[in-house]
């Protein structure tokens, strides 16, 4: 399966002629680990949303049978339009969607409440600036009750962060300033218990939770060393795979894990 679905991301990457996008395809494995989750979806297939979409996500959910299908842009600026059609062909399947401009944390999504079955978040959330919830209640608002919401982020508590740490180094995975002075940088990186501290307090109840080495290997070094202390060993890949349903209405706008 994990074959299978990295062939597809390889595929789509070609045909789209995004192959040589290191970003992209530094992602491959990220993305057949998230697209065999995706796959696992038997809900109904009404209307999905991909924030910070992609061509590939946005591809499979189409040929999952969703009717209609969303990605989003980062509104930059108040004259952008908030729709835009987008189409794209692969492998002579015709896929179309619209990308919604939205600014996350201070703008609603601009779709009606309980208009979703299925949102993607992947790679979102730990860009998030000052007020992840904001995002997360409007989630909460879009999605219908029992709503899927499939969420990936990078894990700070993985094993190479943990060796990081041992060796005097500072725990991040992407932390780093932009030259370009681009604010699209991690502001927030997550682990298990402060993902599901927000996923909790926004309404969503954890239906499956898995971290998975997609970025580098793990460290046996780091690994060992949490062994010989008697320290957990779990949840130690440097991605975290979250899926979750919408089981009722935001329950803590403020969540005392995540604000002070």
């Amino acid at each position: 399966m994990q074959d299978a679905t990295i062939e597809t991301v390889i595929s789509i990457l070609e045909q789209t002629g995004e192959s040589k996008n290191p970003w992209l395809t530094a992602h491959q494995l990220r993305y057949a680990e998230t697209l065999k989750r995706l796959y696992a979806f038997d809900g109904e297939r009404t209307a999905a949303l991909e924030l910070g979409a992609t061509h590939i996500f946005q591809y499979i959910l189409a040929k999952m049978g969703f009717e209609t299908v969303y990605g989003t842009q980062f509104r930059s600026s108040p004259e952008q339009a908030d729709r835009k059609p987008f189409e794209l062909t692969v492998d002579g399947f015709p896929m179309r969607s619209t990308f919604l401009t939205v600014n996350f944390e201070e703008e609603p999504i601009p779709l009606p409440d309980e208009s979703l079955d299925l949102v993607l978040c992947c790679e979102v959330i730990e860009h998030m600036d000052v007020d992840p919830m904001f995002l997360m209640s409007d989630l909460n608002r879009v999605l219908k009750p029992g709503g899927a919401l499939l969420m990936t982020t990078p894990n700070c508590t993985s094993s190479q962060n943990v060796l990081k740490i041992l060796h005097g180094y500072r725990p991040h995975f992407f932390m780093q300033y932009m030259k370009n002075r681009s604010p699209y940088r991690h502001n927030f990186e997550y682990d298990v218990h402060a993902l599901l501290a927000l996923t909790r307090a926004a309404g969503f109840e954890c239906t499956s939770l898995e971290t998975v080495d997609t970025f580098g290997k793990s460290s046996e070094e780091a690994l060992e060393f949490l062994r010989k202390n008697d320290l957990s060993t779990a949840n130690r890949g440097d991605n975290i795979f979250f899926i979750g349903k919408k089981s009722g209405p935001v329950i803590e706008r403020w969540p005392p894990e995540l604000y002070v």
